[in-house]
């Protein structure tokens, strides 16, 4: 096999002393080029579509299903005066002695509610947050952003509500419309420059182009998170688990990318 690949090396680069810039271009155009080549054309199209789908992942981020920051809105009042609705909102209130906490997620729904003795075996955590907030009760507006981050992050720990659950979910449904929308340049691409459709009908084309595509996606997301919650929580280990996150995503999308050359070649297109 090894030397199967070198023949073709050789061959391309013959190829390429042997003519001019005008046949090397019509042969980059042409379906029916030089098998180096036209893997060569595939790893383009597949680079073009990949980036369309980090642009859009990440203007969904930013502009549509963002992980907007928490407020905080400290009340010396009763606690049962709280609102009853908000979004991404940390309430934190004190009458009689008796603290209390309100959190809702960004779609207006209250993740955690409850008085300090609604949280059992977290009298640390409480008597924490009673110290970060001890100079701040008769005015909130004083404190700094790092100090307003600081009571938040212990406020959320308290009531066990994890905002790690929603960034998920948010890059889950931005990474998903960002596939389907580049997966459609990649079929575009695909049938323009590197293969030949007509082996089936175009509904069943499609339908087998996108199933492919979707073990891929499916088999990357799925190899970043099993490392993430396999090492990610272990401490000796945390340092390291994004650097092997990183190595799972390129090992994968290199043997994805062998996979779907091979499934598109003999599989779903002529050629």
């Amino acid at each position: 096999m090894i030397g199967k690949l070198f023949s073709l090396l050789a061959e391309g680069l013959t190829f390429f002393r042997q003519n001019d810039l005008r046949t090397v271009a019509a042969a980059v155009l042409s379906r029916d080029a030089h098998p180096l080549l036209q893997f060569a054309k595939y790893i383009v199209c597949g680079g073009v579509a990949f980036t369309t789908h980090q642009v859009i992942a990440l203007a969904l981020g930013i502009y549509v299903f963002h992980d907007r920051a928490y407020e905080l809105d400290i009340q010396s009042t009763r606690i049962a005066d709280f609102p009853q609705s908000g979004q991404r909102t940390v309430i934190i209130g004190e009458a009689d002695g008796e603290l209390g906490l309100r959190i809702f997620d960004a779609h207006g729904g209250m993740t955690a509610d409850g008085t300090a003795n609604a949280f059992p075996g977290k009298e640390g955590e409480i008597a924490r947050l009673r110290t970060l907030m001890a100079d701040h009760w008769a005015t909130p507006e004083s404190m700094t952003f790092s100090e307003e981050a600081e009571v938040i992050k212990q406020a959320t720990a308290i009531t066990g509500y994890n905002p790690d659950i929603e960034r998920k979910h948010n890059s889950f449904v931005n990474n998903t419309i960002a596939f389907a929308l580049s997966t459609v340049v990649a079929y575009i691409l695909n049938i323009a420059f590197v293969f030949t459709p007509g082996r089936h009908s175009k509904r069943k084309e499609i339908t087998l182009f996108v199933g492919v595509s979707l073990i891929s996606y499916v088999g990357g997301m799925l190899a970043v998170d099993l490392v993430f919650r396999y090492l990610g929580n272990v401490a000796a280990l945390a340092s390291i688990a994004r650097f092997l996150s990183v190595i799972a995503n390129l090992g994968f999308a290199v043997t994805s990318a062998m996979v779907n050359y091979v499934c598109r070649k003999f599989i779903i297109f002529q050629k």
